[in-house]
């Protein structure tokens, strides 16, 4: 690989350049140490180590998670030695379910011109690495370019009994898009990075595929020490400045959009079902055709000209819903039973927009599906800029008719309606008392920034709710929709924006992640508000078959699971600044208060628990007896 390491472009938050020997100072020993640190000779492990992210590096990959073990130990020292250099961000993380969660977040938050940036997560070897196959199966589900660097022991040592060892080549089973392994006795050989580049690439689904994590399985021998650490540090502070040149570029091969007219039926009242991972070209479809999109709140399309707000109020209202003909899907629309049964009726024609292979169609009713699709030549000269952007319900009477269809302006004015209605249900009662949808609808409309929903109860309240478009990107682990990892993805993405992030979150969710609170004392700390509605348990097996009264004896053990943790306590173990919300005021009174500042801090809301709002909001758009 040569002696080169990509700089990175964006200084590392807290690094002094002027502080760090060997960078843009003279070292000490001036020549003599830069020529002796070139010849010394290193040991196989590290110059393995030290190739691979090189390798990853020039191609592309700017975060890089590092979980401690000693047979990963010759990755600690590379990165050492890069970190002081500035060639690549590192995070330090104790737990693997976490730290592949966090990695997750900082693919999620960043990107660059193939799409989401890839993140490579390193481990020792063990059980350390099947702690990431939680993070590995969402990645691979929702799509996220993670780059898996296991350490382990030389083959001669796997099936002898020795320590720390275990089959980790395969290990991840479908749920990565390539696998390769590399051992410390193919240190220093020029096809080394070229493997590596390769697994980066098929990890962005490049030249031509669906972006997805990859396992590179790193046998390393003894010693796994540096020869010269000074050496070391040395030769990384005077890589060059540029990177190495590219053994092979690889580019992206665009699919060849299927043109709109040869699988959309003209005729048809039609509407776009946008769920997590949607096409952002569903904009182009909408407005060239003037159909409305029904979108989950992680879709990117919440808020845009042509959405029409609380679908599944609006798909659970019987004369609604038996008007829609045909459907175009996009992303993977999981959220709610009302588009379930839409998308499972007979009689409505369903497209399928998916460059996946496991494109979703639960029903087994697609008529079509395509890879891309390409919207015919809009006639008109109103671009998507143009059209009113349906907000909160904005009146029918005062958008314009031009070019809006019929079946467009009454969705619009159906949505107003249940707009009303749905306000009436959240203020009926004492308005000051926080419910998980009062809630939901404060976070949503009161941030800006980031915004990381739990992908159980919470994704869905704001899916009940949501009005108007926010700023910042939304997320929820969706993939696999597990409740997960949710607090580490949003350090992650907290630390690639670098921004204020907020978090919405269930009491479950929140204590089933809550190690990810762990900050080491050389660690950036994100910014981030964790709003904690707290029911007591899952509550979302109330709203299920489970939560009927026949079953409430089993429910509550047995489904929703409530726990006895103070979460004050538990926030002063971490070192987390804890509030209190036993009012809504109180709630936005706290988001007000968010700074840029790095910290995290958690607001501890208990919630007024009933399946009567679910029930009553879901039928809002019926009309009242």
């Amino acid at each position: 690989m040569g002696d080169h390491f990509l700089t990175h472009d964006r200084p590392q938050p807290g690094h002094d350049a002027s502080s760090q020997e060997g960078l843009g100072q003279q070292t000490p020993g001036g020549d003599h140490a830069d020529q002796r640190a070139h010849e010394i000779q290193e040991y196989p492990s590290i110059t393995l180590a030290w190739d691979i992210v090189a390798a990853l590096t020039a191609s592309g990959v700017r975060d890089i998670v590092y979980c401690p073990g000693s047979r990963c130990a010759p990755f600690a020292y590379v990165l050492y030695a890069a970190q002081r250099a500035n060639t690549v961000r590192t995070h330090v993380r104790l737990d693997e379910r976490s730290a592949a969660f966090l990695a997750l977040g900082l693919s999620r938050g960043s990107d660059d011109e193939f799409g989401l940036a890839p993140v490579a997560i390193v481990t020792t070897s063990g059980t350390a690495v099947a702690e990431l196959h939680a993070g590995v199966v969402e990645a691979y589900h929702s799509h996220i370019p993670l780059i898996i660097v296991s350490a382990d022991r030389p083959n001669l040592l796997h099936g002898v009994g020795a320590s720390q060892t275990t089959t980790q080549r395969g290990i991840f089973g479908p749920h990565v898009v390539s696998e390769r392994e590399l051992h410390s006795t193919e240190a220093g050989c020029d096809a080394v990075g070229a493997r590596v580049e390769r697994l980066v690439a098929q990890a962005r689904g490049l030249p031509r595929g669906v972006p997805g994590p990859v396992h590179l399985n790193v046998c390393l021998d003894t010693p796994l020490v540096p020869a010269d650490l000074h050496a070391l540090r040395v030769r990384a502070d005077l890589s060059p400045s540029t990177p190495p040149a590219a053994r092979v570029r690889v580019l992206a091969s665009p699919i060849r959009p299927t043109a709109w007219d040869e699988v959309v039926e003209p005729d048809l009242r039609t509407v776009i079902l946008a769920g997590d991972g949607a096409s952002p070209q569903a904009r182009e479809w909408a407005q060239m055709a003037q159909i409305p999109i029904f979108a989950e709140p992680t879709s990117g399309l919440v808020g845009t000209a042509h959405h029409i707000p609380f679908q599944q109020s609006l798909l659970s209202d019987p004369d609604v819903a038996s008007c829609i003909q045909q459907v175009i899907v996009t992303g993977r629309p999981t959220l709610s039973r009302p588009v379930s049964a839409l998308l499972a009726r007979a009689d409505v024609r369903v497209v399928v927009v998916g460059e996946s292979g496991q494109w979703p169609d639960v029903s087994g009713t697609a008529s079509c599906v395509v890879a891309a699709l390409s919207p015919r030549e809009h006639s008109g000269d109103e671009d998507e800029a143009d059209v009113p952007r349906m907000n909160v319900c904005d009146d029918v009477s005062t958008t314009p008719d031009d070019g809006h269809t019929q079946w467009l302006a009454e969705l619009r004015a159906r949505a107003q309606t249940t707009q009303t209605r749905i306000d009436e249900i959240l203020g009926r009662g004492e308005p000051q008392v926080p419910t998980l949808m009062r809630l939901a609808r404060l976070v949503w409309e009161s941030t800006q920034g980031p915004l990381i929903l739990g992908a159980s109860n919470t994704i869905r309240a704001v899916d009940l709710v949501a009005r108007c478009r926010r700023e910042g990107i939304v997320v929820a682990n969706r993939g696999a929709a597990g409740i997960d990892g949710t607090l580490a993805t949003a350090s992650g993405v907290a630390l690639a924006q670098a921004k204020a992030t907020t978090v919405l979150v269930g009491d479950l969710t929140f204590l089933h992640d809550a190690s990810a609170l762990a900050q080491g004392e050389h660690e950036l700390t994100p910014a981030l508000d964790i709003i904690v509605a707290d029911d007591r348990g899952g509550g979302i097996f109330a709203t299920l078959e489970h939560g009927k009264a026949e079953y409430s004896d089993v429910c509550r053990r047995w489904f929703a699971t409530p726990q006895s943790v103070d979460l004050s306590s538990l926030a002063r173990a971490y070192g987390v600044e804890y509030h209190r919300g036993t009012c809504l005021d109180d709630c936005a009174a706290f988001l007000s208060t968010r700074t840029e500042a790095a910290g995290m801090r958690i607001l501890h809301v208990p919630i007024r628990t009933g399946v009567d709002d679910y029930v009553d909001l879901r039928a809002a758009s019926r009309p009242q007896r």
